[in-house]
Formats: structure tokens, C-alpha cells, sequence
């Protein structure tokens, strides 16, 4: 947890690169465009206006809700939906007040840390499944300490997530070789595609469980 989190206040409210914005700003322009203009039409042009990030909108737009709601709560909702017309990122930065920007990278950061923890512990777990605790231990350490794994688990981003359902998976697939549990082949499946839909880079995590799959029938 300390690796993960430490610097997680890095550049706050600044974001730490373009790609903190574009996760951010994606699901409030779809927010903003639906609060001027209620109705289906207005939310599918917003989804459809730029970059497609898959699941990756739905977890940093469900992270914004208590943003949003401390917006609705203060009654400048309409200054906020005039944002909407501002198509300089500098100047929409400086347009909205600092706490909305603080607020809401920290928010993003904080369940970005929440997965990374999450990774090193199923490290562990699959460690502890092929072998032993001592295994699993090894294994969490060597990656909370990877340079790479460090700086990306205390941004916004949809590596460290996607990361998160590959290991799942791969922890799952392994019962289901080990064990035969169908529950667990079921529920990998479903974690795969979830990786998959935040980055197409997860689709390890399928051939992962297809080699289980085929180990189990194997020794059956």
C-alpha cells in the first residue's frame, strides 16, 4: 500500500500527463452535455464524440459521482455545464475552480492505489496456489517494488486495472487446473472480459484460462 499510494498527491491538482485528463474529462463531457440537454440523443452524441475507452469510462465516471453531487448539492450545476464550451484544455483548467480538479484526480488516484494493492495481493495468492506462502510473499515483493508497476499505480490510468482482472484470472484459472472448480472457470471468464474491455492487452488472461481449460481436460 505505501508503494502504491506514495506520491499519489503528485502535481495535484495538476495532472500527472494528457492521460489523466482524457480519462477525466471524457466521462464529465458526457455528464456535462446530458445535464444541458436531457435525453438519449444528447447522451449518445457524447459517448460517441472522441477516444472510445471502454470500461475505462464507466470506472473513472462512476468515481466523479460524488463530484458530481457536490456540484448539484452547491446549485452550480449551470456554471458547470458552461464548461462544456470551453475547448482549450489550459483554459478549462483554469476555468473550473481547483477543488473540482483536486478532488477529482484524487478520487481517480485513490481507486487506482485500491487496485494496485489489490494486484500485489493476488500475486500472492497465485503464488501461494502453484506453490507456498513463501512463494506468494516473493512474488508480491518483487512486483510492488517494479519501477514500472510503482509509477503507474498512483495514476490515472487503465493499466493498473486491467492488471487487476489479468490476475484474477490467471489466480482462477489456476484453481480450475488445479481443482476442477467450474465456478471458477465461469468467474474467470467473466474477469477476462472484463480485462479485455479496459485493455485489449488483458486478452492474456483468455489464453491463460483456455490453457487451464485444456489442462484439466487433459489430466481428466
Amino acid at each position: 500500500a505505501l508503494t502504491c499510494g506514495f506520491g499519489m498527491w503528485f502535481r495535484v491538482p495538476n495532472f500527472a500527463g494528457p492521460d489523466e485528463y482524457s480519462r477525466l474529462i471524457q466521462p464529465m463531457k458526457v455528464a456535462g452535455r446530458v445535464a444541458a440537454d436531457p435525453g438519449f440523443e444528447s447522451l449518445r452524441a457524447a459517448l460517441l464524440d472522441g477516444r472510445a475507452l471502454g470500461a475505462t469510462f464507466y470506472l473513472f465516471g462512476f468515481v466523479l459521482v460524488p463530484v458530481f453531487a457536490v456540484v448539484l448539492l452547491t446549485g452550480r450545476l449551470g456554471d458547470f455545464v458552461a464548461l462544456g464550451g470551453i475547448e482549450s484544455r489550459w483554459e478549462l483548467w483554469h476555468a473550473a475552480p481547483a477543488w473540482f480538479w483536486s478532488s477529482s484526480v484524487l478520487l481517480g488516484r485513490l481507486v487506482t492505489v485500491a487496485l494496485g494493492v489489490g494486484c500485489v495481493y493476488l500475486t500472492y495468492r497465485i503464488g501461494v496456489e502453484f506453490r507456498d506462502r513463501a512463494t506468494g510473499r516473493l512474488a508480491a515483493l518483487f512486483l510492488s517494488l517494479s519501477v514500472g508497476f510503482v509509477s503507474q499505480a498512483h495514476e490515472l490510468g487503465e493499466d493498473i486495472p486491467s492488471l487487476f482482472f489479468v490476475l484474477l484470472t490467471l489466480l482462477l484459472a489456476a484453481r480450475y487446473a488445479h481443482r476442477g472448480e467450474r465456478a471458477s472457470f465461469l468467474a474467470g471468464a467473466l474477469t477476462g472480459g472484463v480485462a479485455i474491455a479496459f485493455k485489449l492487452s488483458g486478452g492474456v488472461a483468455a489464453i491463460a484460462l483456455g490453457v487451464a481449460y485444456l489442462d484439466r481436460a487433459r489430466r481428466a
